[in-house]
């Protein structure tokens, strides 16, 4: 193990051996150090411990095949890595995966794509936005976007279907409605509601204030209402996201178990 102070991260794992080989693969890292009770890897400026959950509490966990990904977790782990679509491509083999590449985007520099862990750990891979930036697709200009767009984004989603009726677009998560077209007679023509959560909509509406708005009738609901004219592909996107993520978010389980903190 080295003994050189690197920034970097602890996880607590039901099966540390799986989750070290997929960090290994997935964000070339190397394994430094393997025992019973920690695996370290390491990159040159970065290190990543990985200590087992105490069997007492790991009874506790139940983690799914494919795993369910931790969406309202408060952390999310970033790694560098020379090629993001190597790193999708090699993710499902070590019980991972990388969102798709319609779901990147790019800021800073560096461009992006979120994915999970074989324990559905949300963590993120970065690399060099390059010379050459990916190419935009039409509607990113902010004239707005039509049907067509709207029905792609959302289909891109996993477990999404479409639920459209005679009334308009509907688009459902794992059964349940994460957007449609907004029909009461209060919302402005050409508008889709999106179910994005309150504190969300809060903020969406405070930092887009041409794109999202709300009226009297949806405030009880979670859901934010979107200007399809005013809002460009990339943005669009950004939100069906979140209503996603959502949507699909597991209710935090009642049961009482040890925290995993106390064995730091």
């Amino acid at each position: 193990m080295s003994n050189i102070h690197k920034s970097g991260a602890v996880i607590f794992a039901k099966h540390p051996k799986r989750l070290a080989a997929f960090y290994e693969a997935v964000a070339g890292m190397t394994v430094t150090h393997s025992g019973a009770d920690v695996i370290v890897l390491e990159t040159e400026g970065q290190q990543l411990v990985v200590h087992p959950i105490p069997a007492r509490i790991a009874r506790g966990i139940k983690l799914t095949v494919p795993p369910t990904r931790r969406a309202q977790a408060a952390v999310k782990l970033v790694f560098a890595v020379k090629s993001i679509a190597a790193a999708r491509s090699a993710a499902p083999a070590v019980g991972g995966e990388l969102n798709p590449p319609q779901r990147m985007f790019e800021a800073r520099g560096f461009r992006a794509c979120d994915g999970h862990d074989p324990e559905g750990n949300v963590i993120q891979f970065r690399e060099p936005a390059g010379a050459a930036p990916r190419k935009t697709a039409r509607h990113s200009s902010g004239a707005g976007v039509d049907e067509a767009t709207v029905r792609e984004l959302a289909l891109a989603l996993p477990e999404v279907i479409d639920s459209s009726t005679a009334r308009g677009l509907a688009f459902k998560a794992r059964g349940k409605l994460m957007a449609c077209k907004a029909v009461n007679r209060s919302a402005e023509p050409q508008t889709l509601m999106m179910v994005v959560g309150a504190a969300e909509r809060d903020r969406l509406m405070a930092t887009l204030p041409q794109v999202c708005y709300l009226r009297p009738h949806y405030q009880a609901h979670e859901c934010v209402l979107v200007r399809l004219k005013r809002v460009d592909r990339k943005t669009l996107q950004e939100l069906f996201s979140l209503a996603h993520a959502f949507v699909t978010a597991k209710a935090p389980r009642r049961r009482k178990v040890g925290s995993v903190f106390r064995y730091l």
